[in-house]
């Protein structure tokens, strides 16, 4: 590759070469899958971003390139195009074509980590072990989309895995034009009969008109991607769209796509959800009555706060069939995936009640089937803090610079970063808290009853319990015997029933049995894809050791 010179315009500029000469490296990989001469020629057309700066006989001007990494020969199409695809995106292109490295910040922009095979079969067997049994009737159209195709893995799995006489139409959409090419391309190569009708746009799924949704065109317009206008809803929705954390400028959504998402969702996408989880908002919108979703996305969308108001919207509008871990990061995007599987409700309301509010979800491999054995909230009751107590301590934060105060009338602030297993480092590790550093950080407890609502709040507090941190790789907790400790949000106060020892409590919640499930239940949850954040429902659901 890197020997390689592709003959590109100078005139354009640095992402217009990287787009031309990619294609030119694609096309090429492209005719060498085709099987006869036909395939090469019924290949689609230079996108419009390309062939806009191309006339016909450019394709010629590429220069030979000995080996290109187009996977496995056992693969189909889409597959070795997309592997070809991921690895152009680590390359740019000078003036003279010559192609040097880059690393991988295009494709992490991009959140372009294409699905293995097996992993695609995995999720189109889930999908349709969940679609009703009339739907392999021959007479009756499917109606399938992937709204993140890339190049179409999993539109190729789909009409792999349907029967072969069944009829279906297949609807693709990537807003990178080269994906989107890629994905066509596919299609065409595979020469399947099962692949039936198919057509793949280029453009933002996520922006343009659907039923049920707003749509701000002025707001469309300064998003600056191509709005996608669907009409029909689909039998199937699937796919493994890009994982875009909001919480770092390479991914975040600009102002006017975060607008636009949260006035065309109506509120169900705000503040830091992950991209994923607006795909998984779309696809539920874009499924049919009785259809299946059938998705990849980062467990976080299974506990995080902001993607609350998600898994309300899809509890008002599909049954949960099943969440699936996989395990380890199968597409290196640096986050711990699942899978996702949803029906819509047989009455397909545009616009769902939400008054409902979803707690967290769990893997279903995890979930406690009726007397299988006793949980944790059969002994204590667990209870996470909001961010009004958070911001209620705020005002009564003392420091206790030669630890001297007394216990009884300034508590100690536990953070989870004070929280090891089994013993707390206050006074000993210092802490920010509120953009201050605290040493051993005290609450005025005289000054803070003087205020009704947390003078309530602390009441149900300074009790004997044992905290749990959450962002932590396993069950970090510690007991607070005498109640004189007070959490800082997000600590979790787990108390044990009437009758029920603190130490037992703590005993279940440090034992391997717990821990283990909790890994099971919520890794990658957390700010990366080894860090659990257990919410306090999911606390009370662990096994109980006996």
């Amino acid at each position: 590759m890197a020997e390689a010179a592709l003959r590109v315009p100078s005139r354009l500029d640095a992402a217009g070469r990287a787009r031309c000469a990619r294609w030119l490296v694609l096309s090429r990989g492209a005719r060498s899958l085709a099987r006869t001469p036909q395939d090469a020629q019924a290949l689609p057309p230079p996108p419009e971003e390309v062939r806009q700066h191309f006339g016909p006989q450019t394709v010629t001007h590429a220069a030979a390139i000995e080996r290109l990494p187009l996977g496995s020969v056992a693969d189909p199409p889409s597959f070795r195009l997309g592997t070809l695809l991921q690895e152009l995106l680590e390359w740019s292109f000078d003036e003279q074509g010559a192609a040097g490295p880059i690393g991988r910040s295009e494709r992490r922009r991009l959140g372009a980590f294409y699905t293995p095979r097996a992993l695609v079969d995995r999720v189109v067997g889930l999908a349709l072990q969940a679609m009703p049994a009339h739907r392999g009737d021959p007479c009756e159209m499917i109606r399938v989309c992937d709204p993140a195709c890339g190049s179409g893995n999993f539109l190729s799995g789909v009409a792999a895995a349907l029967p072969a006489a069944s009829t279906r139409s297949l609807v693709g959409v990537d807003v990178d034009p080269l994906a989107a090419w890629s994905a066509e391309a596919s299609l065409v190569l595979d020469r399947r009969e099962a692949i039936g009708h198919h057509s793949i746009r280029c453009g933002d799924a996520l922006v343009g008109e659907l039923s049920g949704c707003n749509h701000d065109a002025p707001l469309a317009r300064e998003i600056g991607t191509k709005p996608i206008d669907w009409r029909a809803p689909f039998d199937l929705v699937i796919g493994n769209p890009p994982f875009l954390g909001q919480l770092t400028g390479a991914t975040s959504r600009s102002r006017a796509m975060a607008a636009y998402l949260r006035d065309a969702s109506h509120g169900v996408i705000t503040g830091y959800a992950d991209a994923a989880a607006a795909f998984l908002w779309r696809s539920v919108m874009l499924a049919a009555p009785n259809g299946i979703v059938s998705m990849i996305v980062p467990r976080s969308i299974l506990a995080s706060r902001d993607a609350s108001p998600l898994r309300s919207f899809v509890e008002a509008s599909a049954d949960v069939v099943r969440i699936e871990p996989i395990d380890g990061t199968p597409f290196d995007a640096g986050v711990q995936p699942c899978i996702v599987v949803l029906r819509r409700h047989p009455e397909r309301s545009v616009r769902p009640s939400m008054q409902h509010k979803a707690s967290a979800w769990v893997l279903s491999e995890t979930q406690t089937p009726s007397g299988s054995g006793p949980t944790l909230d059969s002994i204590c009751g667990a209870t996470a803090d909001f961010r009004d107590a958070y911001y209620g301590l705020r005002p009564f934060i003392v420091e206790d610079a030669d630890g001297t105060l007394d216990e009884k009338r300034f508590p100690r602030l536990i953070t989870c970063g004070l929280i090891e297993p089994g013993f707390s480092l206050w006074g000993m590790k210092r802490v920010r808290i509120f953009k201050q550093t605290w040493q051993r950080p005290r609450i005025d407890l005289t000054r803070l009853l003087s205020d009704t609502h947390m003078a309530q709040w602390v009441s149900k507090r300074l009790v004997p319990k044992v905290l749990v941190a959450t962002q932590t790789r396993g069950i970090e907790c510690v007991a607070d015997e005498r109640g004189e400790w007070l959490p800082l949000t997000p600590v979790i106060s787990v108390v044990p029933h009437a009758g029920v020892p603190l130490g037992r409590v703590l005993k279940a919640l440090s034992g391997r049995i717990a821990s283990d499930a909790a890994i099971r239940m919520a890794a990658g949850t957390g700010m990366s894809a080894q860090v659990i954040r257990l919410t306090a429902r999911q606390i009370g659901q662990l096994p109980l050791s006996v």
